[in-house]
């Protein structure tokens, strides 16, 4: 219910009523007692939502996100090379909207109108993975998961310049772990 109701504010377009954002922060540790499957459900749900990454920016404030995958809250504050706008956090963050545009096509928009578009690329991205979603909301979650073992590989090399050394790897059995402790099927954990 802690996600449900994060989820249904986001489809119906609804902002949570102050008392029912106290509640949830309130529960937010019952979160740990949830079997793996149900907060996959509305997790993946939420995720395949439009605007993916306000929506989990609202579960980062209940104090939600972090819960689900314990492995994001050491991404905040992770500073990266100068290149990099935000820390590790605001770019995993950001990472799944761009994600998200990608996955839309155009949508009229300067910057996304330059990537080719073409319907079979729509139909790829609405194509079945696995556990009732598609393409585009697992791109999201490889969004989301893409850096999080940069906290655990960043050094400075000999130049002085930070570097992340084996983060991917790290990364993908971190990721592998996490969704399979959310029951996500093989096929899905392997998109």
């Amino acid at each position: 219910r802690l996600l449900r109701a994060v989820r249904l504010a986001a489809s119906l377009r609804f902002r949570l009523d102050p008392e029912t954002v106290r509640m949830v922060g309130a529960e937010a540790p019952a979160i740990s007692r949830v079997h793996g499957d149900r907060i996959r459900n509305e997790f993946l749900d939420l995720l395949a939502l439009d605007g993916a990454r306000g929506h989990l920016e609202v579960l980062d404030r209940l104090d939600l996100l972090c819960r689900i995958f314990p492995e994001l809250a050491a991404t905040k504050g992770v500073e990266q090379p100068r290149e990099h706008y935000w820390d590790v956090w605001g770019h995993s963050i950001h990472t799944v909207e761009c994600a998200e545009l990608v996955t839309k096509g155009h949508q009229n928009s300067p910057v996304y109108s330059l990537v080719p578009w073409a319907a079979e690329r729509e139909d790829y991205f609405n194509q079945p993975v696995s556990n009732g979603h598609n393409r585009s909301t697992f791109l999201k979650l490889a969004a989301l998961l893409h850096d999080i073992a940069k906290p655990q590989t960043k050094n400075t090399d000999e130049t002085g310049r930070t570097r992340f050394p084996g983060h991917p790897e790290l990364g993908a059995e971190i990721a592998e772990a996490r969704l399979a402790h959310l029951k996500i099927s093989s096929k899905g954990i392997d998109a």
